[in-house]
C-alpha cells in the first residue's frame, strides 16, 4: 500500500498537503519503505509462524482511522485516504 507512504510519488503533493499529513495519519507521519519492508522480513522469519491468511496493512492506521471514501475534490481520483481539509 504505498497511499501513504514517502515515496517519489508523493511529490505531486502541496506544502499544505504534506505539512497536513500528520493529521491525516495516526501514525504522525508519512510511511517509508523500510516500515513495510520491517513487516515482510517478520512474515519471512520463523516470529510470524502462527500468522497465516492475514493482511497486515502498513499504512499507519489510515485504515483503522477511518479508510478510504470517495473524493469530492480531487477529479483525477475517485477514492481517497485524505480528508478535505478546511
Amino acid at each position: 500500500m504505498t497511499e501513504s507512504l514517502q515515496v517519489p510519488y508523493s511529490q505531486w503533493l502541496s506544502d499544505e498537503e504534506q505539512a497536513q499529513w500528520p493529521q491525516w495519519v495516526p501514525a504522525g507521519r508519512m510511511g517509508l519503505p523500510d516500515d513495510q519492508a520491517r513487516v515482510i522480513l517478520f512474515l519471512a522469519s520463523d516470529l510470524s509462524a502462527f500468522v497465516t491468511g492475514h493482511t497486515i496493512p502498513t499504512d499507519g492506521g489510515t485504515g483503522a482511522a477511518g479508510g478510504w471514501f470517495r473524493s469530492a475534490r480531487r477529479t483525477d481520483r475517485e477514492w481517497t485516504n485524505r480528508p478535505i481539509a478546511p
